[in-house]
């Protein structure tokens, strides 16, 4: 496994495991998977990242006022809070950086994360149907912000979450 400094972060590609696989292996050009994004249990929303220099836990919590704590695995301390509603939500660090998380289009297939003033800093695009995969784009602006890496982990999630709710919703409308 690459070191995470030294990938190109604009030819990386989230691909879903398998088709009703619920994990996640982040991969290079050359298709070296360079991290991953699991979910221990397939009857819970808590999520764990696995890269190199980098372990975090991501733990939903609440139904009408919904967050995710992004905990380190190797320290258990608190790192950030996600708040968010259905189409966007901030993260909070500890630090007191704050960043946005917007949909970029009405389908919900593009996601993204903004600086206070609109700014995207990384994208992500979703795609595929029986083996759920996902583009990331960076800005220019995304080498100056520390957190990015955090940034890429939790948005994927985020949009996974997205997309189990919208398949959800589905099954419910058309049943």
């Amino acid at each position: 496994m690459k070191d995470y400094k030294e990938l190109d972060l604009q030819q990386l590609e989230w691909i879903q495991k398998g088709g009703f696989s619920q994990n996640y292996e982040l991969r290079d050009e050359d298709g070296e998977v360079v991290a991953q994004l699991n979910r221990p249990h397939w009857y819970s929303r808590y999520a764990e990242v696995d890269a190199p220099g980098h372990r975090w836990g991501f733990e939903p919590k609440g139904f009408f006022r919904r967050k995710i704590i992004v905990k380190s695995l190797g320290t258990d301390e608190e790192i950030a809070v996600f708040n968010y509603g259905l189409s966007n939500g901030t993260l909070n660090f500890a630090d007191g950086r704050v960043y946005h998380w917007r949909q970029s289009n009405f389908w919900g297939t593009k996601w993204a994360w903004t600086t206070d003033d609109g700014e995207p800093i990384v994208g992500f695009e979703s795609k595929g149907l029986l083996r759920y995969r996902g583009e990331m784009s960076l800005s220019p602006a995304s080498d100056e912000i520390s957190h990015i890496t955090l940034l890429v982990f939790l948005g994927w999630y985020l949009v996974t979450l997205h997309y189990e709710d919208s398949a959800a919703s589905t099954v419910v409308v058309t049943g």
